[in-house]
């Protein structure tokens, strides 16, 4: 009987053991197959914001290759630009040299006011004077008197200009008051400046070289025709100096800055190019 009764408790708590070793077992697995769910799931959100970082940065690496192309491709122009402006320097210097050889010192002076004082970027500054000097000299002027010339004209050509808000600016107004010089007046109207042939008679008159012929003749009537173009300008000189600080004033000193610099910068470069393009030429040829 006890022995029986033993048995069937044994029996009992087997099968209660059983039961909640069961009911674990399958609750452990329920989590475990949760958890793998769960990590699935994580996994595949990372993995979808991966692929979704990866897109973007493809996306974002060719937009910078498209700026790095273009910002390239500005400074490939930029350099160009400035290796043609410091070419043109170097040529227009080479002529302002030829034009005051005798005066080189003056002239630079000059110059340097014209680029300080005038608006004139440094390339301008040596181009208008040599210019009107080459005219002067090839008049029979000496180098001292066509620079003094030359000097008046383009301080006037820059007055001038800003006073009448000349298209072509101060280069514009300086060819007309040169051709002006050799007679050629008509173009002076369109700055407000009207100079007969009478008047420039009278001048000479007055200057007291009335009696003169040749060369003397035509260098005094450029004198004349000059005198009476600053007669006739005085509402105009000093316009230059008087309007600092205006809109306009302004952006012409931040266009002679920058052709200065770019001048700079190319300058360091034209001696570069120059020796791999003599280096080319025995190729090509």
């Amino acid at each position: 009987g006890i022995s029986s009764t033993l048995s069937c408790k044994l029996s009992k708590e087997k099968a209660i053991v059983l039961k909640r070793t069961k009911t674990m077992a399958q609750a452990t697995i329920a989590i475990q197959i949760k958890a793998l769910d769960n990590f699935s799931k994580t996994f595949k959100k990372m993995g979808d914001g991966f692929t979704k970082q990866a897109k973007r940065i493809q996306a974002v690496s060719k937009k910078m290759a498209i700026i790095g192309g273009a910002a390239f491709g500005a400074i490939a122009i930029g350099m160009k630009k400035a290796i043609d402006k410091a070419r043109d320097f170097q040529e227009e210097s080479n002529k302002f040299k030829v034009v005051f050889q005798d005066v080189g010192k003056e002239a630079q002076k000059m110059a340097d006011t014209l680029n300080k004082s005038y608006g004139l970027s440094r390339l301008e500054s040596k181009k208008l004077l040599a210019s009107t000097g080459d005219i002067l000299t090839g008049f029979g002027f000496t180098g001292e008197a066509a620079l003094k010339l030359s000097s008046k004209v383009n301080t006037l050509a820059v007055d001038l200009a800003s006073f009448t808000n000349a298209q072509g600016g101060a280069e514009a107004v300086s060819s007309a008051l040169t051709k002006a010089l050799l007679g050629e007046r008509e173009s002076l109207k369109t700055y407000g400046i009207a100079v007969q042939e009478a008047d420039v008679q009278a001048k000479l008159l007055e200057m007291g070289a009335d009696g003169l012929t040749g060369a003397a003749l035509r260098q005094a009537k450029a004198e004349a025709t000059l005198a009476i173009a600053f007669e006739q300008s005085k509402n105009a000189v000093g316009d230059y100096e008087r309007s600092q600080g205006t809109l306009k004033q302004s952006q012409i000193e931040l266009s002679k800055t920058i052709e200065d610099i770019q001048i700079t910068i190319g300058t360091l470069f034209v001696p570069i190019l120059n020796d791999v393009i003599q280096k080319i030429l025995p190729v090509v040829q």
